[in-house]
């Protein structure tokens, strides 16, 4: 069988398409279909995130693709569209206390310990002005375009067994937490669908929340001050992800898109460990979106 066939969906608009669904929501709401204008959204919520950092003195760096695009192009990779960033996880938790209100009216931040809908285990900074759908996540788990905010965690050594076991622990997690959340679920043959939609519909009945504690209490049984080695716990790409902590401890200034941000100050460290040789981009065949599926406006939201 076809793996594009629909086997199940458990959200209330099954046979629509995002577009439809969006303007059955809100009927005057335009779709961002040109890739200038996504990207300067996004870019706009980086600035006020920085802005915010800042200003109350919370650390921070750019993560990720977003580094890597720092530094190899200068702002956005072109063919990536979301935007990266990391902050120590005893800052994490000030900066989720510091902006309980909106950063500047239009930005709100969302994450499990201040929104019940949200499914991740990690923030997010939004724009409420947008309506965004994110592949393979049910509609009604909408957000509108985002940055996402990363605590960054202490962890075992990364050569050693307690590392790979927690880290085991926590994908396996991830994968419950996939279950819960997401909208579609197919597979090449009834023999594997049918168990996993048992699955699926257990982690559904238990909900994501459940699944989230349980991630963040595993990231978090690692003191951050006194670890030498930090990870992206929660999310990430395994033991790519970890390095020391000295490495993403101390940041400079660099452009991006024309603003400046932080980045690590051994970023060629950092970014060796994460891609090999990224100074070489990739086949152009593995240039594609990987994130963000359909964005709109809200009605007003564009002035």
């Amino acid at each position: 069988m076809d793996k594009s066939y629909v086997l199940a969906h458990t959200g209330r608009y099954l046979n629509m398409s995002i577009d439809s669904w969006v303007k059955k929501r809100f009927p005057e709401s335009r779709k961002i279909t040109d890739d200038t204008e996504l990207k300067k959204t996004l870019l706009d919520i980086l600035v006020a995130f920085d802005t915010f950092c800042r200003h109350h003195d919370i650390p921070y760096y750019l993560a990720s693709g977003t580094c890597l695009g720092a530094v190899r192009h200068g702002g956005f990779i072109p063919w990536d569209d979301d935007i990266d960033v990391r902050i120590p996880r005893p800052h994490y938790r000030r900066f989720l206390d510091l902006s309980s209100s909106p950063i500047e009216g239009r930005y709100q931040v969302l994450s499990m310990e201040t929104s019940r809908t949200h499914i991740y285990p990690f923030a997010k900074l939004v724009d409420t002005r947008t309506i965004c759908i994110e592949q393979r996540i049910r509609k009604n788990y909408d957000y509108g375009l985002w940055v996402d905010i990363f605590p960054v965690d202490g962890c075992a050594d990364p050569d050693g067994k307690e590392f790979r076991a927690n880290r085991r622990r926590i994908k396996k997690l991830r994968g419950y937490l996939g279950w819960a959340s997401t909208a579609v679920y197919a597979s090449d043959s009834w023999i594997k669908t049918i168990p996993r939609l048992i699955g699926v519909l257990v982690c559904k009945l238990i909900g994501p929340s459940f699944f989230l504690r349980k991630i963040v209490s595993l990231a978090e049984r690692y003191d951050y001050d006194s670890c030498d080695f930090v990870s992206l716990a929660v999310w990430g790409y395994g033991e790519r992800e970890c390095t020391r902590k000295e490495i993403v401890s101390d940041f400079i200034e660099t452009s991006f898109e024309g603003h400046s941000f932080f980045i690590p100050k051994r970023s060629d460290e950092y970014l060796s460990r994460m891609y090999g040789d990224y100074m070489t981009p990739p086949p152009e065949s593995d240039r594609v979106y990987r994130h963000i599926l359909s964005a709109y406006w809200k009605k007003g939201g564009e002035s």
